[in-house]
């Protein structure tokens, strides 16, 4: 069994050229593809009356996906994260009754969903740290994950997690992944960081990928990188004993939101890999990991929430999201990256995240 995991995707080009078109052969190799769809599939023309107050809403007209029948028998669409519900109930909706009556596999926030695959039961799970509003499958799932063990059945987690613009997971979600491998679970895919993150083997039989970073997508709240430019494209070879390996493709994103394979950023992808260490047991250990990651992630947190989140909101929205950034700065968490920040450049992940924005696209 082949599967292919692809990170955020929202279906459409600047040209309206398929997306896909040059990672097709991909595709095809896999028995399998699961993508995070990181938008709303809309109708043209409609209202939506009930449109989330945030800084970025995306969506896709269903009208636009004509190119999109010929994956048709690949692709699994997991819904769950922060922007399915960002045109209301009414927008999720509308983008599952497309899939559904157009034929397309998927994913939905409230089940999971199983797949045959040459004899064996693909059963995917698609979950999210960042649904708003209370879903009482995605809470069982995240607070008590267990799985169904039986032979020829493999569970797999995509999931929504984590935050954005990092290259390394928190110490937190390195547990929350451990307690869902514990649970049953053989493979945990994530999302949401908008940058690739590392893939970590658990043995032969179980596989994490803390990010796959953007597929088919650009940086909507902070200035576009060459890190949003490279997605962690992962291939997961099972065997009937469930035994796994994995590959990944390298590639970047090309101006139209298209992913074109390139060898030449293979050895950021490897560096990446080793952010983790291969020991985190001991007390200490524990805390030097998390101190780098909170540093790293402090530049982020305040100067990216800054500028591509409240600043925006606020011109949107008015008075009320400028006293709730207030609130923000006030909180403990705020204080905490504040005085982290001036050591944010001293960090291995962030040296190695400055050396990837310096790549020439162009050139490679």
């Amino acid at each position: 069994m082949k599967i292919l995991a692809l990170g955020d995707t929202l279906l459409r080009t600047k040209n309206g050229e398929d997306p896909f078109k040059y990672v097709a052969n991909l595709f095809f190799e896999a028995d399998l593809v699961l993508v995070n769809l990181e938008a709303c599939l809309l109708k043209k023309n409609k209202r939506y009356p009930n449109v989330q107050e945030k800084s970025v809403l995306l969506s896709t007209e269903q009208e636009s996906l004509t190119w999109l029948h010929r994956y048709k028998e690949k692709l699994v669409f997991c819904l769950a994260n922060n922007h399915i519900l960002d045109y209301g109930k009414e927008g999720y909706e509308d983008t599952v009754t497309f899939l559904k009556e157009s034929g397309y596999m998927y994913c939905p926030i409230d089940q999971h969903k199983d797949f045959e695959i040459k004899g064996q039961v693909l059963r995917v799970y698609s979950l999210a740290q960042h649904i708003k509003h209370k879903i009482e499958y995605q809470e069982m799932m995240l607070s008590a994950p267990k799985y169904e063990s039986a032979p020829g059945l493999l569970n797999v987690v995509m999931i929504h997690w984590g935050e954005s613009q990092v290259l390394m997971p928190s110490l937190k979600q390195i547990d929350h992944a451990q307690e869902m491998i514990d649970a049953g679970c053989s493979i945990v895919i994530g999302n949401h960081s908008h940058t690739p993150q590392p893939l970590v083997m658990k043995g032969t039989k179980n596989a994490i990928v803390y990010s796959l970073g953007n597929f088919n997508m650009r940086s909507h709240s902070v200035r576009q990188q060459p890190v949003h430019h490279m997605p962690n494209v992962v291939q997961f070879a099972i065997s009937d004993s469930h035994t796994i390996q994995t590959t990944q493709v390298p590639a970047l994103i090309n101006w139209n939101m298209q992913p074109v394979i390139k060898q030449e950023v293979s050895g950021y992808l490897k560096e990446i890999n080793r952010l983790i260490p291969d020991k985190l047991d001991t007390p200490f250990e524990r805390f030097k990991y998390k101190l780098i990651y909170y540093t790293h992630l402090s530049h982020g947190f305040i100067l990216g929430s800054i500028s591509g989140g409240w600043i925006p909101r606020i011109k949107k929205y008015g008075i009320s999201h400028f006293l709730q950034m207030l609130k923000w700065m006030a909180s403990k968490r705020f204080v905490i990256h504040l005085i982290l920040l001036p050591f944010y450049p001293l960090t291995r992940p962030t040296k190695l995240l400055r050396k990837i924005n310096k790549l020439k696209l162009n050139e490679l």
